[in-house]
């Protein structure tokens, strides 16, 4: 039994014997694996109540020693835990990574602190090893060390076994069992193999300075290949090229590069293999040259196939040949094929022909019992020849299969240079994803914590409570992202429930609910838009409705008559329509075809009801004017329709910019409406006719028969025809010119509206004298009828049923939700009862503000009038899609135009040109004498960067906390979308310092790229940026400076700034050093190449390193007028500086000085532009 650092849940263990112990007797495996504890010593690590434990077993005293590995808050209560002069023993490493403070004060107690890395002891400290042996050697002898209970679980159940000890409910040690004790050693186990280089030999790689290769060659050296030979054309041409050969020189590898030797020609080829045999045996061939010379296959001509078998066919070849003689020990032999010779590509008949003369040879190698690899490899998207090939914002495809990174190619390498086959690929094939059983966010979640019954779970019980681990909250985190496009930080997900999770699941069945709702809304509004124009039409003029009459009552007509009402009508009635065949092209001739029907029913009366629907309701105004033309008084009742209400309605679904265009979109809105076939092909016909006549043809004919007689029975063109030419009598008629109309107007319009954005009473008070009075009824405009409402309205009967007198109150020095209101609330509830008997409950279709704001544009400005803070922020969360805010909150009227004037200013400073003439009233001719006069406006440069110094704001800002709306969808925050780390659009954590920043600068009164200050700062953890919607952050501050910024209750960074009191000299060690004279070969093309291999795909404002020396000490970053991404630039370089491929995150800044006036006198000092003074544009920085 024994410690080791690493691997070893394998097969095969590399045995560290300083740290290794002879078993007892007595003792099983099972037991030499377990460390015994008593039962009432052990506390619950999840949260501090161990503290509480510790404290009562040592009657308030506290133990000697403490060995923590606990983080944060518990190992603060495990300090606590300590008695007096006691040591602590920590062996996590959590806190030290994040740099966590601990309260000094512990210290009084003489205690001591020690940081214990086992790591580093196995590495390094033989001392401390053979100590620490000795000590376990002489317990073993004693029998002082013995077993404890266990859990075991077989070899294939890895999975199994982590997720149980995840759960942190056991008790004793989790074991794995590998074997069992008596079999033989050298029982066959499945695992994993691992390719691995022997140091002492040689390995050849052909075209090794190319993307690809130089990866290779990186991964050969970290599986300890210590000889490379490489051969180019060209050899090193670039900066990158050199700095990665400089990389791996640092570490003792012997690399030599071989240019201008031809691998094609026996001679050369003979030459490589023996300057590689110099440095040791050769033990591994690769070939990765290759050299494109695409054309389709009639151009194609002997020079270009010559030039494919050049690096690929004929240089395997004379390998094939001069290995056998001078490297009877090689174990490789590979060529890189490519997916365009097992599945073909236009164009590469000459490439293809040369892969599989490739493939042939190693073929024939592996029948002789002789190493041979040929790899087809898929496209590859960060390397190579496609990486180069293609644009950042375009994916190239071959043949047909998708990229795949060349962290993925290296992986199966691995895999393919340990089996025997000759042949093998490596290619992404385009499937169709299959989601996860769990079909929903709750399902998810129980599948990972490995419950199977919601039930049996406490809805309240955070998912940290239920035994949830690091590991376990990663994994939800992923499958949420990745599968419902869901974003949470791992400390919200730590205090995450089921109960919130049903919310979370609702809200998104509700969302997705809502765009199902959004693309029915259009088909349905097309429909609507057919049904209100008719589809069967009749050829009389007149119809007489069959109603229920009551003594006295008068006649009413209705345009047209609406099916099924006749029983709910109390008064004869009489219904007007136009025939299938009407051939009146305007409004006011349909009403003048009305009209002569109308007057002879009013004979014996001078006023008149008119009840118009839908289209109906244009030609009952016009018909309405023509009466009170002729002396008549009457009532106007319109259920939704009007005038501008008809002709938005058919602007937003057949919108279209010339009459050609307007015909076909009224064919394609039939077909869509009625018979749900592909209307491609009848866009396609329509395109050829040049009449309407044409057109209509071209529509029958795409018809079958059947469809015909379902949707058309009768007169098939002649309903076509008279819909065209209502619709376009609709979009001509303006009553708006014509003398206004006396008739009072009564408007139902439905719930459920057909057009948005509309005006409430659909535009009628610009037609009439009268009040228009608007009610709001259930349903959509076909279902609306229904409401009892309308019909009472028709019968006269609406307004005495509802006598609801209403008196104006006083609310001058009330504030709102003031306790003078809860004092008259009960009367309040009496009267209300009385006028509303039966308050009707609200419906799902009843929208709340907050539901409707996301029909806001983003370049809307928001006036906020409210007074009051609860209310501001009640506006603040309703309106979270308003573009820009501008509160008015101050009492004096003088004030509030200053506000406004202010606000339209921050609007003006971000580019907008607005006419502020119009704030002003129109100046009529002639001028008078002394009239005032207003200066011609001047538009502002907003090419650059204009900075006002010396800035004051006459307000502080004092709130204890401050709001901030974070949106991609902003402009403010567009830029946003260029900072992806694997994938993920992170919010810069240099965004929450800029963020802090600003609000110090309110809080001094100045701008914030104004104030001079220094500070440290810890990043808790990342935070996705949301793709649609807002996120809110809080920036809190206190008297001593600190800042932190909690995003949903988590804190997402914690600062601390202090102004710079003596700024002489604090930016000398930073600005004014030494610059190195080393020349910068790497430009941004080869930085960002990098970065995106370790997995940093920036873009846009983060991608402003221009250049970087080969020792990468020293580079150049473009200043592109943004303080966040400028200093995550400087973050990329500390990164890029690091050889690694390991992904690394910003976790916080230990000193970070801002003095804008230095930094502008140092840049100017560095750069010859003369843009500098008034702008940062393309200045290079140091």
């Amino acid at each position: 039994m024994g410690v080791n650092r690493n691997r070893c849940l394998s097969n095969l263990c590399q045995l560290d014997e300083t740290f290794s112990w002879t078993i007892p007797e007595s003792w099983s495996l099972e037991d030499a694996a377990t460390v015994p504890i008593d039962d009432y010593h052990i506390g619950n690590s999840r949260d501090t109540t161990f503290e509480k434990m510790i404290l009562q077993q040592t009657d308030g005293a506290g133990v000697d020693i403490v060995l923590n590995s606990l983080a944060e808050d518990k190992l603060q209560a495990s300090l606590r835990c300590l008695a007096h002069r006691g040591r602590f023993l920590e062996i996590g490493k959590f806190d030290f990574a994040a740099n966590n403070e601990i309260n000094i004060r512990i210290f009084m107690k003489g205690i001591s602190f020690h940081g214990i890395m086992l790591d580093k002891i196995i590495n390094t400290n033989d001392k401390v090893k053979n100590e620490i042996s000795s000590i376990f050697n002489i317990l073993l002898k004693e029998n002082a060390i013995k077993p404890i209970i266990r859990t075991v679980f077989d070899k294939y159940q890895v999975e199994t076994a982590l997720r149980f000890m995840a759960a942190g409910k056991h008790m004793g040690k989790v074991l794995i069992k590998i074997r069992e004790e008596n079999e033989p050693l050298n029982t066959p186990i499945l695992a994993e193999p691992s390719y691995t280089c022997i140091p002492h030999k040689s390995y050849v790689v052909l075209g090794g300075l190319g993307g690809f290769g130089l990866e290779l060659i990186d991964w050969l050296v970290l599986r300890n290949a210590q000889n490379i030979v490489i051969t180019s054309r060209n050899g090193i041409k670039n900066g990158y090229q050199r700095m990665k050969i400089k990389t791996l020189e640092s570490y003792g590898v012997n690399i030599k590069i071989l240019v201008g030797l031809d691998a094609a020609k026996r001679d050369s080829c003979e030459h490589i293999l023996k300057s590689a045999i110099d440095y040791g045996p050769v033990d591994g061939i690769f070939n990765l040259a290759v050299s494109l010379r695409d054309s389709i296959c009639i151009n194609q001509t002997p020079q270009t196939f010559e030039e494919s078998f050049k690096g690929k066919a004929w240089a395997t070849r004379y390998l094939d040949e001069m290995t056998r003689k001078l490297c009877p020990d090689l174990r490789h032999f590979v060529v890189f094929s490519s997916v365009s010779c097992g599945r073909g590509n236009a164009g590469q008949t000459n490439y293809g022909m040369a892969n599989s003369i490739m493939e042939r040879i190693c073929e024939k190698r592996v029948e002789e019992h002789l190493p041979g690899l040929a790899i087809q490899w898929g496209a590859i998207g960060d390397v190579g020849l496609l990486a180069d090939m293609q644009n950042a914002d375009k994916e190239l495809t071959i043949c047909g299969t998708l990229q795949q990174k060349i962290s993925s190619c290296l992986e199966v390498l691995s895999r393919f240079l340990v089996q025997e086959k000759s042949v093998v690929s490596s290619m992404i094939v385009p499937v169709k994803r299959v989601r996860n059983v769990a079909n929903n966010v709750v399902d998810a979640v129980l599948n990972i914590m490995g419950i199977n019954d919601l039930k049996n779970v406490r809805p309240h019980t955070t998912l940290a409570e239920l035994g949830m681990d690091s590991m376990i909250a990663v994994e939800i985190k992923d499958r949420l992202e990745c599968e419902f496009e869901i974003y949470l930080t791992t400390q919200y997900i730590r205090n995450l429930n089921f109960a919130k999770l049903v919310e979370m699941n609702n809200k998104s069945t509700d969302n997705d609910r809502r765009k199902d709702n959004t693309r029915e809304e259009i088909l349905s509004s097309r429909k609507m838009l057919m049904q209100l124009f008719g589809e069967n039409l009749s050829t009389d003029v007149t119809i007489s409705l069959k109603t229920n009459p009551e003594d006295g009552r008068k006649e009413i007509f209705f345009l047209p008559g609406i099916e099924g009402y006749e029983s709910k009508i109390k008064s004869p009635a009489t219904c007007f329509q136009l025939a299938a065949n009407c051939e009146l092209k305007t409004i006011p001739a349909m009403a003048n075809l009305f009209l002569p029907h109308i007057l002879g029913k009013l004979q014996d009366r001078n006023d008149f009801i008119l009840v118009g629907f839908s289209f109906g309701s244009l030609v009952a105004i016009e018909l309405t004017r023509k009466l009170e033309a002729r002396g008549f008084n009457g009532q106007l009742i319109l259920i939704d329709g009007a005038p501008q209400h008809i002709k938005t309605l058919i602007q937003q679904q057949l919108h279209s910019s010339s009459q050609e265009e307007f015909e076909s979109n009224i064919l394609l809105a039939i077909l869509n409406a009625f018979i749900f076939i592909n209307s491609a092909e009848l866009k396609f016909e329509l395109r050829k006719c040049s009449s309407w006549n044409e057109k209509v043809n071209a529509f029958f004919n795409i018809l079958s028969s059947e469809q015909r007689e379902l949707f058309f029975k009768s007169n098939q063109k002649d309903i076509i025809h008279s819909l065209y030419v209502r619709l376009q009598a609709a979009v001509a008629y303006n009553p708006e010119p014509i003398p206004y109309v006396r008739a009072p107007i009564t408007l139902f319009k439905p719930m459920l509206a057909s057009v948005r954005n509309e005006q409430y009473d659909y535009g009628l008070q610009n037609i009439t004298e009268a009040k228009v009075d608007v009610h709001v009824v259930d349903g959509d405009h076909i279902t609306m009828l229904e409401d009892m409402k309308i019909a009472m309205a028709i019968n006269d009967e609406l307004f005495d049923t509802t006598k609801i007198a209403v008196k104006i109150l006083s609310g001058k020095g009330i504030p709102y939700h003031s306790r003078y209101i809860a004092t008259v609330k009960v009367n309040l509830l009496e009267n209300l009862k009385t006028v509303i008997p039966e308050r009707k409950p609200r419906s799902c279709e009843w929208l709340s503000t907050s539901e409707t704001s996301h029909f806001v544009p983003n370049s809307a400005i928001c006036i906020d009038i409210a007074l009051y803070r609860q209310l501001q922020e009640l506006i603040g969360q309703s309106w979270q899609t308003m573009g820009t805010n501008i509160s008015i909150n101050l009492c004096d009227p003088k004030d509030n135009l200053k506000s406004i004037l202010q606000g339209l200013g921050i609007q003006y400073s971000i580019g907008l040109q607005f006419d502020l003439a119009k704030l002003y009233p129109s100046v009529g001719y002639p001028v008078s004498r002394g009239t005032l006069m207003i200066s011609p406006l001047v538009r502002w440069e907003h090419s650059y960067d204009w900075y006002t110094t010396h800035f004051k704001m006459h307000e502080k800002f004092t709130a204890e906390e401050r709001m901030v709306a974070i949106s991609i969808a902003d402009e403010d925050f567009q830029y946003i979308k260029g900072h992806v780390i694997d994938g993920r659009n992170l919010f810069p954590a240099t965004g929450h310092l800029c963020l802090v920043r600003e609000t110090f600068g309110m809080m001094m009164g100045e701008l914030y790229t104004e104030i001079h200050c220094y500070g440290k700062c810890k990043i808790q953890s990342n935070y996705i940026s949301p793709r649609s919607g807002k996120s809110r952050n809080n920036c809190h501050d206190s008297e001593s400076g600190k800042f932190e910024v909690v995003e949903e209750g988590a804190t997402i960074v914690t600062d601390k700034i202090l102004l710079v009191i003596s700024k002489e000299t604090i930016l000398s060690h930073i600005i004014k050093r030494n610059i190195n004279k080393e020349e910068e070969e790497l430009d941004g093309k080869d930085i960002y190449k990098e970065l995106n291999l370790r997995g940093y795909q920036y873009n846009g404002l983060f991608r402003s390193i221009r250049s970087v020396s080969v020792s990468r000490e020293k580079g150049h970053i473009q200043w592109k007028g943004n303080w966040v991404a400028f200093i995550d630039n400087i973050f990329q370089m500390k990164i890029f500086n690091l050889d690694t491929r390991d992904l690394f995150a910003l976790i916080g800044i230990q000193k970070l000085v801002k003095d804008t006036n230095a930094y502008q006198q140092y840049l100017q000092s560095v750069t010859s532009t003369k843009k500098c003074k008034n702008s940062y544009h393309q200045c290079n920085v140091n």
